[in-house]
């Protein structure tokens, strides 16, 4: 069974297929003075999220891996790392940076994943949700990482009720610009409490300049 198109989610895909699109996603943030202060951010709030989950020596699922960017901030809590991306691409530029530390680095549809049942103590899931233009392949693809979790999740949702939502969307009426993908933490929390988990803790990337959030989820 095929996921119904989405236009937003496959020119997210497609941009990271080829080789050149890859390598300059996987730089960016070291090129970008404002992506190499977001991911400073990032790398705090990740590892507030899994000082939350108290996560040690784990088997733990990274979904979407890119190039690794985040890898080094996972290692502290695992005891091995399995990086899935639905990029070939992007698996491939990650095994050249990281291959002999985690050689466990596969091709992976986030909506179909090949795992079974509460596989992975902790799965780390972070900026896919708001690149999927359809709110029900949002909530399949939330249902999907708590499924392959036997006891922690971590995933990050454009929040719609954040500061940076609210004032785009009042941009929205003077310019063309398209709506984020969000979800609010009431559904966010009716999802989790539908799959068997709870909302531990929700990690605001920035209050100001982010509406991105890391949700700490704990199956019950």
């Amino acid at each position: 069974m095929t996921r119904a198109p989405d236009p937003i989610l496959d020119r997210y895909a497609e941009s990271r297929r080829t080789e050149e699109g890859a390598e300059s996603y996987s730089t960016k943030y070291d090129r970008e003075l404002h992506k190499r202060i977001s991911s400073y951010f990032e790398r705090r709030a990740v590892e507030r999220a899994l000082a939350r989950t108290g996560v040690r020596e784990g088997l733990v699922l990274d979904l979407p891996c890119g190039a690794g960017r985040l890898t080094p901030v996972l290692e502290p809590v695992a005891r091995r790392i399995v990086s899935a991306d639905y990029s070939g691409t992007m698996v491939r530029v990650l095994k050249r940076r990281h291959g002999e530390r985690h050689p466990d680095a596969l091709v992976a549809d986030s909506f179909r994943l090949p795992f079974r049942d509460r596989t992975f103590d902790l799965v780390y899931s972070a900026r896919l949700s708001h690149h999927i233009g359809d709110e029900a392949l949002r909530v399949a693809y939330l249902r999907e990482v708590l499924r392959v979790s036997r006891a922690w999740t971590i995933v990050t949702i454009f929040d719609s009720r954040s500061l940076k939502n609210l004032l785009r969307d009042v941009r929205r009426v003077f310019s063309k610009k398209r709506p984020k993908n969000t979800l609010s933490r009431e559904q966010v929390a009716e999802i989790a409490a539908g799959e068997g988990f709870s909302i531990i803790d929700a990690i605001p990337l920035s209050r100001i300049a982010s509406g991105h959030v890391f949700y700490v989820l704990q199956r019950a």
